[in-house]
């Protein structure tokens, strides 16, 4: 089975990574298939496979507004609720 893999990367510092309405839409039309991949990036440590952290179905109950380009996320909030990759 083939998944669509959405990879948002955020720095230390970073509170809020955004996500676009068209891979909102995607994830909604295929929520088994769909990943959120969260992976912190910095400067100065290079990530490892251990850092990525997966949200499963992130947006099954989120109602896109259709003038919404995109969704702002709490990095804090996702990395909580998020699982190793699967």
């Amino acid at each position: 089975m083939a998944y669509f893999i959405e990879v948002k990367g955020h720095r230390p510092a970073t509170t809020e990574i955004k996500v676009r309405a068209a891979q909102v839409r995607k994830a909604r039309i295929n929520p088994e298939r769909f990943r959120l991949a969260v992976v912190p990036v910095s400067d100065t440590t290079p990530a490892t496979a251990l850092d990525v952290r997966y949200l499963l179905r992130p947006f099954d109950t989120y109602d896109l507004h259709f003038a919404q380009p995109y969704v702002p996320l709490d990095v804090g909030t996702l990395i909580e609720h998020s699982v190793e990759p699967q």
